[in-house]
């Protein structure tokens, strides 16, 4: 299946990887290769004074990449460097840039660099939830599956199969942010929130957004911001 579009080009030199999110969950899951069901990364989140989510390789204790959540410092996230044990950690807002607002959307565009790609451009779509555009803005390279055939309580993101591996890493880490921002939104009314706690917890997070459920359109801000304002992208 090619990834999806309106009036958008098409990528068509080979299937897009598919990310499988079981459960549901942007903080403790497993993501899984859609085609072989092989694991890739365990999603696991503590709160150590700031909420952090760890992607671990399976069967070691090897982080990948890191989310680091706060409330009073910046946001942060950190990557492996290659050949090396160590994370390098920036800001998001460094790494992922805010780009132009749209009146009465819950989240601007957001602009991710890419040595390999250029610049990517993440935004709102009415047929995808999140869908990321190469720098022609036109060429859709990844979004969120939100076919009925995915309705099996996971959430499945497609990536273009013309990614190298460290971008779909990025890419990866920046649809989860950005889609946790959407369901901090969707819960507290249009406030992002975040999760405080004094020492060391788990996070199962709960599942309020798996297919089929009213909250993942329905939601207050999501839900109306894309029936009002969200159209497909020409």
């Amino acid at each position: 299946m090619s990834i999806l579009h309106s009036q958008e080009t098409l990528v068509e030199s080979a299937p897009p990887t598919r990310l499988v999110f079981h459960p549901n969950s942007m903080f403790s899951s497993t993501i899984s290769d859609g085609a072989s069901g092989r694991a890739l990364y365990s999603v696991k989140t503590k709160i150590l004074g700031v909420v952090r989510t760890d992607l671990v390789l399976p069967g070691t204790k090897e982080v990948a990449a890191q989310i680091s959540r706060k409330d009073v410092f910046p946001d942060t996230v950190a990557f492996r460097e290659p050949g090396s044990e160590k994370l390098y950690t920036t800001k998001v807002s460094k790494w992922l840039s805010k780009g132009e607002s749209i009146t009465g959307l819950p989240l601007p565009t957001y602009v991710l660099d890419s040595a390999l790609h250029g610049r990517f451009k993440i935004r709102m779509h009415s047929e995808h939830r999140l869908a990321l555009f190469a720098s022609d803005d036109t060429t859709i390279l990844a979004h969120w599956d939100m076919t009925p055939s995915t309705r099996s309580g996971s959430f499945v993101l497609a990536m273009s199969a013309t990614l190298d591996s460290a971008s779909r890493l990025q890419i990866l880490v920046a649809f989860m942010y950005l889609e946790q921002k959407l369901r901090n939104l969707d819960e507290s009314g249009g406030k992002d929130s975040r999760t405080r706690a004094s020492g060391v917890q788990e996070i199962p997070d709960p599942n309020p957004y798996a297919f089929g459920s009213p909250n993942l359109y329905a939601s207050p801000m999501v839900g109306a911001a894309f029936a009002a304002f969200i159209q497909p992208q020409n």
